[in-house]
């Protein structure tokens, strides 16, 4: 039986059976079209997306009538979030929406029967469910990143400074497994810039053991520590493309080379 995760808990542990009413497959834009006196046809301005609406119908079977009032009951307190809450669907268990339900709950009832309508307001974009993480031990060169999603994604980015030559790492290799920057983290890096694409984001600064920068490209926002270094950074905030993006590093050159950290969640239509 197909259902639904919402705020934490499946649908089935109240008992309910769903029936996709209404799963969008694009959601809405805020086009505008001008209408141009004597010119056939109008002119399109792309506007941004709106949110979704999710529309499920959902029934449930109780013992009896004051059983079934106790299960809406509980069902309500489920549903009310005063935020955003992740919505993933069964047979999509590997994406996820923001979403909050948008209607007034109307239970119909009949003996031990309820039904309703749950319709709910979701952003307009999926998020995977898994977050993607990558380490790179950057001395010279580029490594690349594969975006299967159907839009960008924005990444939080994370550079450290890194002695390679007395970590005994090569310079090109993955960091696989618990990573402890601290065991590593001994040289200066200095005026690290990071280009994933055709963007190239720059921190005018240095990092020293113990120190990173973490770039946001969703919040445009920049640390260092609990520093905000927004005044620091040139250039524009990296996206990941659709597909295969190639990443670099480069810095000053009396400075030996650092860590980068991407961590995305691809988005979907």
């Amino acid at each position: 039986m197909l259902g639904f995760t919402f705020n934490g808990q499946n649908s089935g542990n109240f008992g309910i059976v769903m029936r996709s009413k209404n799963r969008q497959l694009l959601p809405q834009t805020a086009d505008n079209l001008e209408e141009i006196p004597g010119r056939d046809g109008s002119i399109l301005f792309p506007g941004s997306l709106q949110d979704r609406l999710i529309e499920v119908d959902c029934s449930f079977v109780e013992t009896s009538i004051p059983n079934l009032r106790k299960r809406a009951r509980q069902m309500a307190a489920w549903l009310y979030t005063s935020t955003w809450a992740d919505l993933i669907f069964d047979d999509e268990p590997d994406l996820k929406y923001s979403a909050r339900v948008a209607n007034q709950l109307d239970l119909v009832s009949t003996v031990s029967l309820g039904t309703f309508t749950l319709q709910f307001r979701c952003l307009p974009l999926a998020l995977s469910v898994e977050q993607f993480g990558f380490f790179e031990v950057i001395g010279s060169g580029t490594f690349s990143i594969q975006n299967n999603g159907t839009r960008e994604t924005l990444p939080v980015i994370t550079i450290s400074a890194i002695d390679l030559g007395d970590s005994g790492m090569d310079r090109s290799v993955d960091v696989t497994g618990v990573f402890d920057p601290t065991e590593t983290m001994v040289a200066t890096l200095t005026d690290p810039e990071l280009t994933i694409g055709s963007k190239t984001i720059k921190y005018t600064g240095s990092l020293t053991a113990g120190q990173s920068i973490v770039i946001d490209s969703e919040k445009f926002q920049a640390y260092k520590g609990e520093t905000n270094v927004l005044n620091s950074i040139s250039g524009e905030f990296p996206v990941l493309e659709i597909g295969e993006n190639t990443v670099a590093l480069t810095y000053d050159t009396s400075t030996i080379g650092g860590v980068v950290e991407i961590r995305y969640r691809e988005r979907w239509l």
